[in-house]
């Protein structure tokens, strides 16, 4: 698309999170405490969590800002 020239911006935010999201996390950490769920690998891989409004800002901005 460069080459094209359209101008193009990549957001990838990691894991998003919010209020709504709170009670689905608690579960989870909750289902690995118990043994119920199994992590993935040896647990040492980093996952970016970023908060909702940071991601909605951040696409805004991706928008609105010319020569991005």
């Amino acid at each position: 698309m460069r080459s094209a020239g359209i101008p193009f911006v990549i957001l990838r935010p990691g894991v998003i999170y919010g209020p709504a999201m709170a009670s689905q996390f608690n579960a989870m950490f909750k289902s690995i405490e118990k043994g119920k769920s199994k992590i993935i690998g040896k647990g040492d891989n980093l996952l970016p969590f970023v908060h909702e409004r940071d991601v909605a800002l951040a696409f805004l901005l991706a928008v609105q800002k010319k020569g991005v």
